[in-house]
């Protein structure tokens, strides 16, 4: 019963501004499938919702979790949890002898082995929408490390503190 406040969540066509990001499937279903201020916003003026590539990039068995980061840089990169598991199954068949992970995650044929997997993920996307680099951490994000919240889902900015100086490292020249 307050219509200043009814028009200034409405837009023009008379659509409600929640703040969700959505797409309509081919029956008319809404789908939430990100949140605005979640909105990646490159350097370029091109805006990426990151979630429904994290979620895609951990539809791969290698990979645990996976944050993407661009907002206000030249391209998109990511942070990278590989299962470890999969990793030590990887470095058999490398013929790596490092039993640690935390050391084959450093090692350039592990490294390069996730890269394909990623680049075959990222299939189809547009340019602008695929990561440049990544980096690969060696334990998974957590509530008491800051880093999720309690429903788990992943903080941006205190993933982004923590880990700066890796994400400064994606984004100096080569």
């Amino acid at each position: 019963r307050n219509s200043i406040a009814t028009q200034e969540v409405l837009d023009a066509d008379g659509w409600f501004h929640t703040g969700d990001i959505g797409e309509l499937d081919s029956e008319g279903f809404l789908s939430i499938t990100d949140r605005k201020k979640d909105l990646i916003v490159t350097a370029g003026g091109k805006n990426v919702a990151p979630q429904p590539l994290e979620q895609r990039f951990k539809s791969d068995p290698a990979i645990q979790d996976a944050v993407v980061i661009g907002d206000r840089r030249p391209y998109l990169t990511a942070l990278f949890v590989a299962d470890h598991t999969q990793v030590l199954s990887a470095a058999g068949r490398l013929g790596l002898s490092s039993r640690s992970v935390e050391v084959l995650l450093e090692h350039s044929r592990i490294v390069h082995w996730l890269g394909s997997r990623v680049h075959q993920v990222q299939q189809g996307l547009a340019p602008f929408k695929q990561i440049k680099k990544f980096k690969l951490l060696g334990s998974p994000f957590s509530q008491e490390a800051g880093e999720l919240t309690p429903t788990m889902k992943v903080k941006r900015q205190s993933v982004g503190t923590r880990y700066k100086s890796l994400i400064e490292e994606m984004y100096k020249a080569p």
